[in-house]
């Protein structure tokens, strides 16, 4: 479990973050991108940071069912003293649940101005649908999943082999948050 958001932004940094950096050393080096590209580890870190968040996000429940805990406590002790409140089927917590799962997705789109300052600086096409099309399904996954505590009651995810056949029709067609 991490306490504050300072912690997340790290971890989030070490899993993710230095692959970005370490793919846009490699692009530069290459030859195929400019050296800047290299030089902005402050972008290529919010590239690897909007999608660890992404997946976080994505994963609650799995995490959740498999005891790993990497929301913050600093964003959901606001909205309950216990995380797994976020599973009850009572309104009243899915409320809450749709609040805090709201508050991360804000947490993990501040990074989209930089992705894109990003990906407009990179020239070569293949490099830049590598780099694009992880961050447009990011994009996706956090816009089906805002608004959606369906994704905090159900077992397994979306496209995943325990996932219920209807629930990962809905999730793919963006009908998520219908129950």
């Amino acid at each position: 479990s991490m306490a504050t958001i300072k912690e997340y932004e790290l971890y989030c940094h070490y899993v993710a973050g230095l692959v970005g950096i370490g793919l846009s050393n490699l692009f530069s080096e290459s030859g195929l991108e400019s050296p800047e590209v290299g030089r902005r580890a402050d972008l290529s870190n919010s590239m690897g940071l909007f999608l660890q968040k992404t997946n976080i996000i994505r994963d609650f429940r799995e995490d959740l069912d498999d005891n790993r805990r990497w929301w913050p406590e600093e964003v959901w002790k606001v909205y309950t003293p216990d995380l797994k409140t976020f599973i009850s089927k009572r309104p009243a917590d899915k409320e809450l649940a749709l609040r805090c799962l709201n508050h991360m997705v804000a947490n993990a789109l501040e990074h989209v101005p930089q992705c894109i300052e990003y990906l407009k600086s990179i020239k070569d096409h293949q490099n830049f649908l590598f780099c694009a099309i992880p961050q447009v399904m990011a994009a996706q996954t956090l816009a089906l999943a805002s608004h959606a505590p369906a994704r905090h009651t159900r077992a397994g995810r979306a496209g995943h082999a325990n996932a219920p056949a209807d629930r990962s029709r809905r999730w793919r067609t963006g009908r998520a948050h219908s129950s």
